[in-house]
């Protein structure tokens, strides 16, 4: 068996946002420890080219990746094709414009990839793009997530 038969790799879904209130861009930051002036200090980034501080790449991966198991296209592998998650792989990103105070974020997750795995038996490996947009339609960071997943073995395994 084709291991991508049947699952709906080329699927995308898109969030429906989430507004980071300057409350919890500081709580973000406390918690990852991430208190440098480029993510702490108002008064000092007014003075350079953003303007205002910005969320830390490590948050907004966090954000992002979390974001993924609440998506529709997560909870629909789950659903209707008997997707179980069995460990996360790995998370290539890159950082394209800032995401400040303010923002409301868009998670925008695709189905690129999916082939058998090569070190477990029984299992899959799902590579989901991921892409955070803002509320002006800028892209604010693209990447990868890989994923190793237990393939169903029976119609019975779907949930």
């Amino acid at each position: 068996m084709n291991v991508a038969d049947g699952l709906p790799v080329g699927q995308s879904c898109r969030s429906t946002g989430r507004t980071l209130s300057e409350g919890e861009f500081m709580l973000l930051h406390n918690l990852m420890g991430a208190m440098t002036p480029l993510h702490a200090n108002k008064h000092y980034m007014e003075k350079t080219k953003y303007g205002e501080r910005i969320l830390g790449g490590g948050v907004v991966i966090g954000l992002v990746a979390a974001a993924w198991a609440n998506s529709e296209l997560s909870q629909e592998l789950l659903s209707d094709f008997g997707v179980r998650w069995r460990a996360a792989l790995g998370i290539d990103s890159k950082f394209i414009s800032p995401v400040q105070p303010g923002d409301t974020l868009y998670f925008v997750y695709t189905l690129t990839a999916v082939r058998a795995s090569k070190s477990q038996e029984g299992c899959g490996v799902m590579t989901i793009e991921m892409k955070v947009e803002n509320q002006r339609d800028e892209l604010c960071t693209v990447g990868q997530l890989n994923v190793l997943y237990d393939r169903p073995t029976s119609p019975d395994d779907v949930f």
